[in-house]
């Protein structure tokens, strides 16, 4: 069983609209195996996979009595899936709250006077 995990950010689910869905699988697993697996997973036909491999930063950790070393953060492979007309995810879907409605959340104004800069 390969580990699929959605990525929802604001762009997936704009690709949502355009019937595509974003994942996040580790970078050795290939494109027919993550085609059978959403295909199983969700109860959907997938059109076609697309797949891009993103390499983890390097970034800089430091400890008490060593020098600064660099470490790694992890690989990961982002794949986009595009599913038949009519067929969608559940995970994807993101209700519109409005926050307007509620009368508990209220904008609040920040007021202050300008003070001289010399």
């Amino acid at each position: 069983m390969i580990n699929v995990i959605p990525q929802i950010s604001e762009k997936s689910l704009d690709l949502g609209k355009k019937n595509q869905y974003t994942f996040i699988v580790k970078r050795k697993v290939n494109k027919t195996e993550l085609k059978k697996e959403i295909e199983k997973k969700y109860n959907v036909n997938t059109v076609s996979v697309r797949s891009l491999n993103k390499i983890g930063k390097k970034k800089r950790v430091r400890h008490k009595k060593q020098t600064s070393k660099f470490g790694k953060r992890v690989d990961i492979k982002k794949i986009i899936v595009t599913l038949k007309k009519g067929q969608q995810i559940k995970d994807f879907k993101i209700e519109d709250t409005d926050l307007s409605a509620n009368p508990e959340v209220e904008a609040k104004k920040v007021t202050g006077k300008k003070k001289d800069i010399k």
